[in-house]
């Protein structure tokens, strides 16, 4: 985004993670950042120095591929959902993630309020950083789960 170095946080607003009995050992525990996008931060800005929600995906990926997410959370995996108020955010954000440097992460899932509804979280159609159709069920592995 910007030529020089940035120190970047992030937040998110929820944390929680996921025990699949049956899974194979590498897939057994899965932890997901869940960011509920309300539509008033701006997607893009010109710079880092402001807050856009292109910045926090920065800082994401930025976690992710320093392994940041293991030296000091302890977590072996993490993946960002992000739930948003509409459908056409949901491009608008997949679009600016799309331009960040190595955009097109399947780390990202995104989705809006409505479309989620009340319905089961791992069977529900996500659209992550590629623009793919994805489901969680499949992502974690065919296995009961329980919440921890």
């Amino acid at each position: 985004m910007e030529g020089k170095p940035h120190r970047l946080g992030v937040e998110p607003d929820r944390v929680f993670g996921l025990h699949f009995e049956g899974a194979p050992e590498n897939r057994r525990r899965v932890f997901f950042f869940l960011e509920a996008d309300r539509g008033t931060m701006p997607v893009r800005r010109k710079g880092l120095t402001q807050t856009s929600f292109a910045r926090k995906l920065l800082a994401y990926q930025e976690t992710w591929r320093r392994g940041l997410h293991r030296s000091h959370l302890g977590l072996p995996n993490f993946r960002v959902l992000t739930v948003t108020t509409s459908r056409e955010r949901v491009g608008h954000l997949v679009a600016a993630f799309r331009l960040l440097p190595d955009g097109g992460s399947r780390l990202f899932l995104f989705t809006d309020r409505e479309s989620l509804g009340c319905g089961d979280i791992l069977g529900h159609e996500w659209v992550n950083g590629l623009e793919e159709v994805v489901q969680l069920a499949p992502l974690l592995g065919n296995a009961k789960e329980k919440i921890h």
